[in-house]
């Protein structure tokens, strides 16, 4: 099995944490398509693995497109499928970056 090495970097607090998208990452969609934002799919193969390792390394956020309403769902989904707790994060104020922090 193939074991990924993932050094933090002491000097870039931005190397602690990393993002994962949901759908077609995490979550495979399959030929019923997007059913309207439904969470239904199984995990992509080694993608839930994946997770768990890098989980043990960095703080992980899940991120996708989904509306707000399907959040609750997709943190479930992880949960199922993982074992791992999950927190929705439903403040609007971070729903959405639109600029690149200087």
């Amino acid at each position: 099995m193939y074991r990924p090495v993932i050094a933090p970097r002491p000097d870039s607090p931005s190397s602690q944490a990393i993002g994962v998208d949901f759908d077609e990452t995490l979550m495979a969609i399959d030929e019923r398509g997007w059913m309207g934002g439904q969470v239904y799919g199984e995990p992509i193969p080694g993608a839930i693995e994946a997770l768990r390792l890098l989980v043990q390394h960095r703080a992980v956020f899940v991120y996708t497109a989904r509306h707000r309403r399907f959040h609750s769902a997709v943190a479930g989904w992880v949960t199922r499928h993982s074992g791992l707790v999950t927190r929705v994060n439903d403040d609007p104020d971070r729903a959405y970056w639109t600029v690149v922090p200087a």
